[in-house]
């Protein structure tokens, strides 16, 4: 009897200290919202397995809607395939995004003042996601607008490299994973620029479709300076 329980417990161990892993359902689907918090800038926490992450002494900041429609009504939608998923955030360009069975593909952006668009598209999540886990992309851009268009190098680069509790204001979720992203560019190939351009921006995903926040974005850093956006759903108050 004791060699049959001693595997077993064994095996209940392994899975109760299991690394989470998220998969297709983290990806948004049509009619989804979500309300960011955008907040004061605050450091991200420390990095590794297992880790707390206690911002729950926040304050609510500025809710920003983050919509996702799909091309029937949203701007620009012409220069972009018919299943595209569109993101719409007030006073940000329209992002345009494919989704398939590994990856959500980002395709390019569109405003009344400039049209963008990805040659190849750029892989913004791959699943199956799990610590450790790292992809890079690399793609042409054409940056259309006022008359003139510009070709651009750029990468984007993605890796897994947290998981843990996030302890929001409004709860706790459980099993994130935290993904650390690159992207930039390297000049114009049209008139041989040597501008760069980097921005780095952690986001968080809970492998639980039920969690009070799916993606939390919670450290930006760019051009404007960093900023947080902690985020749930609407219902989530």
């Amino acid at each position: 009897m004791r060699m049959v329980l001693v595997p077993i417990l064994s095996c209940c161990a392994l899975m109760s200290i299991a690394q989470p892993a998220l998969d297709v359902g983290i990806f948004p689907s049509t009619g989804s919202v979500f309300g960011y918090h955008d907040v004061p800038y605050m450091k991200p926490g420390v990095s590794g397995e297992g880790v707390r992450w206690d911002v729950s002494s926040l304050p609510p900041g500025t809710i920003v809607p983050h919509v996702w429609s799909t091309t029937d009504i949203a701007p620009g939608a012409g220069a972009f395939p018919n299943d595209a998923l569109v993101r719409q955030v007030p006073g940000e360009p329209a992002s345009y995004f494919l989704r398939s069975d590994t990856a959500m593909f980002w395709i390019g952006t569109y405003t009344d003042t400039a049209l963008l668009r990805f040659d190849p598209p750029l892989r913004e999540l791959v699943v199956p996601c799990q610590i450790g886990d790292r992809w890079s992309d690399t793609s042409i851009v054409a940056v259309t607008g006022a008359g003139r268009i510009r070709i651009l190098d750029v990468y984007y680069a993605g890796r897994a490299e947290s998981w843990g509790d996030l302890i929001m204001p409004y709860g706790v979720v459980e099993d994130v994973i935290r993904v650390r992203t690159e992207a930039g560019h390297g000049g114009s190939q049209v008139q041989g620029v040597a501008a760069t351009h980097r921005n780095t921006l952690l986001l968080v995903f809970s492998t639980h479709a039920d969690a009070l926040a799916r993606d939390v974005r919670t450290q930006r850093l760019g051009a404007t300076g960093p900023r947080v956006a902690l985020a749930g759903r609407l219902v989530a108050g």
